[in-house]
């Protein structure tokens, strides 16, 4: 029972440090024009430690133009040491001098692993439905406000190899987002730092199939901060 609660801790720790900052602003890609960029996301606070945390977050992005409202997008990421991959679509309902749009982001990660002689695997899955209200045109002060939920799902299948036993952990919670980005232009790059905030509100828990709800923190928000610098072409 020792090697699956520090496995469970492992787990949890993993689990604890989603990632929350989209860098999006109101607009979509170009029709027919591919736009590529990339993130990282390297710091975060917890207000239930009240610590700072450096967990690296890093997003390579690939966007195109499917209509002059809707764009589709693929990501690879990887969540510290853990690879991931992500699709995403937005759809634009605003334009003007304030641009809005909806956005859909899910992605998927796995990681094998082995601790005190037992064989581990995470699977993380996620899904944010997002709405996006930006202006980055010229005459006005650029900022983008991103707010919407967050759907986070871990699940660990752990074997110990000398027992010969299987344990099955998991845990889901779903959360309130709030981004707050300033994207800056330079010709047809765009520079925006961002910080988020992931304020869970849901959850549940079941650790070596038992239900474990205590272990989770709901209401405690966790914060991140990072960069992106990506090709936007004429806008995005």
């Amino acid at each position: 029972m020792w090697k699956i609660f520090v496995i469970s801790i492992v787990l949890l720790f993993i689990g604890c440090f989603p990632m929350i900052n989209h860098y999006q602003t109101g607009q979509t890609a170009p029709k027919g024009h591919l736009q590529v960029g990339g993130s990282f996301s390297p710091y975060y606070y917890s207000t239930l430690s009240s610590e700072a945390l450096l967990w690296p977050i890093t997003r390579l992005d690939f966007k195109y133009g499917i209509t002059d409202r809707l764009d589709i997008g693929t990501a690879f990421l990887f969540n510290y040491i853990i690879p991931g991959i992500a699709f995403n679509a937005k759809y634009q309902v605003l334009s003007g001098n304030f641009d809005g749009a909806v956005l859909l982001d899910g992605s998927y990660s796995r990681y094998s692993y082995t601790i005190f002689n037992a064989s581990a695997t995470d699977k993380i899955t996620t899904l944010r439905p997002t709405f996006v209200l930006s202006r980055d045109h010229q005459g006005g002060f650029p900022f983008s406000i991103a707010m919407g939920l967050h759907y986070w799902h871990v699940a660990n299948t752990t074997t110990d190899n000398e027992a010969d036993t299987t344990w099955h952990n998991k845990y889901s919670i779903t959360a309130l987002t709030l981004n707050l980005g300033v994207p800056i232009r330079f010709g047809s790059m765009r520079f925006m730092p961002e910080i988020g905030l992931w304020m869970p509100f849901i959850g549940s828990a079941s650790i070596g199939n038992e239900n474990n709800s205590y272990f989770l923190e709901k209401g405690n928000p966790i914060f991140q901060a990072g960069a992106y610098m990506g090709y936007d072409g004429k806008r995005e």
